[in-house]
């Protein structure tokens, strides 16, 4: 080992002694452990990692703790730079001095240390094996193809609730199509393939596709069946890159997930501006469509509406059905509070509930978390909960709603056309000058940000035009946004108008 490399070691393992203090312990081991100290210059600290995505994730989620705890350590402002082909040496006893620190990895050299697939899945008769290079498992663990090693790897990583199930899934107008599409895709995989379900959050699309998952494995016990967050997807991605991973290789990784009969995930628009991650899911998407493993997504946005995702995902996204889930209607939120109210001990009165329902109507999740603040009040205090009192114990939750409330598109088009110094008439006609066309985007672009109506309702609202206009003018105003500042203010004070 180098002096250089020496004395940066030495200040890299005081940081993490100050970094183990501030990040939890799976984040320590995932993400701050691999990383190999390589030099320090006068204000700036160079650390190797994997590759170019490792570094950037790290350089968007924790420079700023890493140059603190850096900076500490030095007595003065310190930068951090990552440097992308270093690996920490996977040590089996002890080392030579000058084998202690990570050492640089060619780029072929990191690519081959990414297995070949294996295209069977367990469960699936009559699928060829295509088996990995020797090389790639060297130093695989053989329990990693156990049983009991996937079990665990379910526990830690694809965790599906077992009271999410279709009995306790409340079926309105606004949700009726998504729920019988789930439904089939439960009882005949592949014939909605994918299975993309959008909405906002809170209405009901995790409990949605969890159902699915619960379904499946009461039916068919032999299917392999993985739930997971994209968040927890793209964390069990870094991971398998990593040394020490629960993995143990890429390899596993790869197998874990495209190995299987059903494949959920929730949450894809956090897919977006993530370029490796996206090879990888799309990689992974093409492995299970065809092979006919059943995949079932969920969104808050539609697939061409989710900025910084790759137009061949999009492509595969809507290459099956896509079904939205809107806000609850009244007599569904009643229904809901009604049927949660089945398995609680302290009962609230119809009025109380018809109340909560008609008051509380942003999201199914806000709704259930107004209820249970009032029977905890009820059972803590053991008093009857009266309208006044509900009021009363609610008025956070009830302000809020009453402020997301009053936006509607109506009072857009007014705003943003007073602000302009046009018409709403001009806003919603067939007018096509500049100085009516970009605040007419403007306002569309608002209505899809604000509102909970789809582009079809905000087309219409916008003199019948279609719903690939409005998704035109989405996408325009999001891009001229990205690249002016001064634009950003205008958007910013439009909804601070809007929103009284």
């Amino acid at each position: 080992m180098t002096g250089e490399r020496k004395l940066a070691s030495e200040l890299w393992d005081k940081t993490l002694d100050s970094l183990r203090e501030i990040v939890s312990e799976m984040t320590y081991r995932q993400f701050i452990e691999p990383i190999v100290p390589l030099s320090v210059e006068e204000d700036l600290f160079q650390l190797g990692v994997s590759d170019d995505f490792f570094a950037q994730w790290l350089a968007d989620n924790y420079l700023d703790v890493i140059e603190e705890s850096i900076s500490k350590v030095l007595g003065k402002p310190m930068k951090v730079r990552f440097v992308p082909g270093y690996a920490p040496e996977k040590k089996e006893g002890p080392a030579p001095e000058e084998e202690s620190a990570g050492e640089p990895l060619p780029a072929q050299e990191v690519s081959s240390q990414i297995p070949a697939l294996r295209t069977s899945r367990r469960g699936k008769k009559g699928t060829q094996t295509e088996t990995p290079p020797q090389e790639a498992d060297t130093d695989t663990p053989e329990e990693e193809g156990s049983e009991e090693f996937r079990k665990s790897l379910d526990d830690e990583v694809c965790r599906i609730r077992p009271e999410f199930t279709f009995d306790n899934f409340v079926v309105g107008e606004e949700n009726r199509y998504a729920f019988s599409a789930a439904m089939t895709a439960a009882q005949n995989q592949g014939v909605y393939n994918p299975l993309y379900i959008y909405g906002s959050t809170g209405m009901g699309k995790t409990h949605l596709i969890q159902a699915v998952a619960n379904y499946v494995r009461e039916h068919n016990p032999h299917a392999v069946v993985r739930y997971v967050t994209c968040e927890a997807f793209l964390n069990a991605y870094l991971d398998s890159l990593r040394f020490k991973s629960k993995f143990h290789s890429h390899f596993e990784f790869r197998s874990y997930f495209r190995e299987v009969d059903l494949l959920l995930i929730d949450d894809v628009h956090q897919l977006a501006g993530k370029e490796q991650l996206q090879e990888e899911f799309f990689n992974t998407f093409n492995t299970l469509h065809n092979s006919n493993s059943q995949i079932i997504l969920t969104s808050d946005k539609r697939p061409s509406e989710i900025p910084g995702l790759e137009a061949r995902l999009v492509s595969r996204f809507e290459s099956g059905l896509t079904t939205q889930i809107t806000a609850p209607t009244f007599e569904t939120r009643l229904s809901i509070l009604q049927h949660a109210q089945r398995v609680q001990a302290v009962k609230l009165s119809s009025d109380i509930l018809q109340f909560v329902a008609e008051r509380v109507s942003s999201s199914i999740r806000v709704l259930k978390a107004a209820l249970l603040r009032l029977v905890a009040y009820s059972s803590i205090t053991r008093k009857e909960v009266s309208l006044s009192l509900a009021e009363e114990l609610l008025g956070d939750q009830l302000d809020e709603e009453a402020e997301n409330a009053r936006v509607s598109i109506e009072s857009i088009q007014k705003t943003v056309a007073e602000h302009f110094g046009i018409r709403v008439p001009d806003i919603t006609g067939s007018k096509r000058p500049k100085n009516i066309a970009g605040p007419r985007m403007i306002a569309m672009y608002l209505s899809r940000q604000m509102t909970d109506h789809s582009l079809v309702e905000i087309g219409a609202a916008f003199g019948g035009r279609n719903h690939a206009t409005v998704l035109h003018a989405v996408n325009q105003i999001t891009e001229n946004a990205e690249g002016d500042e001064e634009f950003r203010r205008t958007l910013s004070a439009l909804k601070r108008k809007i929103k009284g």
